[in-house]
């Protein structure tokens, strides 16, 4: 299955594509698809409940899926899918597949979520995806909770203050390094796991000291990461002067040692393992420290677009609204593929 197949997949179902994901609604259970590129491609579907599911459902959604090719994935407590190959004839085996669920919740009395997220009342009359499940929503407090969402992050765009942040950066990702100075010291052993806390920390501090949330937020907290690096180096050779000659220098005097004792060849080779770990750190936590106010905003403009209108089992559905507008003043609309139709409880 590729992309122009998921979206007719999508669209033959009711569903509302945004970008990779779809989202609809099958016997009376909101669901959401994800669609993993590669190969034959790859569906993901979840539903997300009102309270915790038995125990005893993974073992039971393993045996009703095992006829259609399908796995069972729990992804918390109250939250559960399945995983499918994009093959030939994936289309008929979902639909099987859902089928075969729907029965199982009911059986089980397992029910979507009756109450808003946000204000915790009942009679919802919205969809969307909110908290990591497609879930029913009361329009208003959405519309709020996106609109000050909206309004933070373009704050966080346009006040700020570089200065601060930087030295946020810095001061957060000498934190962060303290883990790995101390068991390299202590240990002698370098955890390559724990120069992930150095970039983490540094975005953190940037963070907390507002520096502005822009893209040059992620570019000073790599810098801030491979800075403490050298301090990181810089504080083991004071160490090693320390227990060597029993004497506590200043710290520009044992720079001064360091840069007559080590050539650049030295210095790099002593540091490359540590270079390496913490790259491997950004990497991991780049998801992270890519978090900007634009992010947050496409966060927004995310959410916005999966909502649809809902009514609960035994009411009347509300009528549609379309979605507020989030994005920037004189920015263009999303792209997103999102059909103009209201869509309607798929039956199989």
């Amino acid at each position: 299955m590729d992309f122009a197949q998921f979206s007719d997949f999508a669209a033959a179902r009711g569903c509302r594509q945004v970008q990779d994901d779809a989202f609809g609604i099958y016997r009376g259970y909101p669901f959401t698809v994800h669609y993993k590129k590669g190969g034959q491609g790859q569906l993901t579907a979840a539903f997300k409940f009102g309270s915790k599911t038995p125990k005893s459902l993974l073992k039971e959604m393993r045996a009703a899926l095992k006829p259609y090719g399908a796995s069972p994935m729990s992804y918390a407590p109250d939250r559960v899918g399945f995983l499918l190959a994009g093959k030939e004839g994936a289309e008929e085996n979902f639909d099987n597949a859902l089928s075969a669920l729907a029965e199982l919740f009911t059986a089980a009395g397992l029910t979507p979520p009756t109450v808003c997220p946000f204000c915790k009342g009942n009679g919802c009359d919205t969809l969307a995806f909110v908290g990591g499940g497609y879930v029913p929503v009361h329009r208003a407090c959405l519309d709020r909770a996106l609109a000050s969402n909206a309004t933070a992050a373009r704050r966080s765009m346009q006040q700020g203050n570089y200065f601060t942040g930087i030295l946020g950066a810095l001061a957060g990702g000498l934190v962060g390094a303290l883990p790995s100075l101390l068991t390299i010291w202590f240990a002698s052993r370098v955890f390559a796991l724990l120069f992930a806390l150095i970039p983490i920390c540094a975005y953190q501090g940037y963070k907390l000291c507002r520096g502005r949330l822009n893209r040059v937020a992620t570019v000073v907290t790599i810098l801030s990461s491979i800075l403490q690096v050298f301090v990181l180096e810089q504080l083991l050779f004071y160490i090693s002067v320390v227990d060597y000659y029993g004497i506590w220098p200043s710290i520009f005097s044992s720079m001064i040692l360091y840069f007559r004792l080590y050539t650049l060849g030295d210095m790099i080779a002593s540091m490359a393992t540590q270079l390496v770990f913490v790259a491997l750190g950004i990497w991991i936590s780049w998801r992270m420290i890519t978090q900007t106010g634009g992010t947050a905003l496409q966060s927004v403009q995310y959410i916005n677009a999966t909502v649809a209108p809902y009514a609960a089992p035994g009411t009347t559905p509300a009528p549609a609204q379309a979605p507020a507008p989030q994005a920037p003043a004189g920015a263009a609309p999303p792209e997103v593929p999102l059909s103009e139709e209201d869509p309607c409880e798929w039956k199989g």
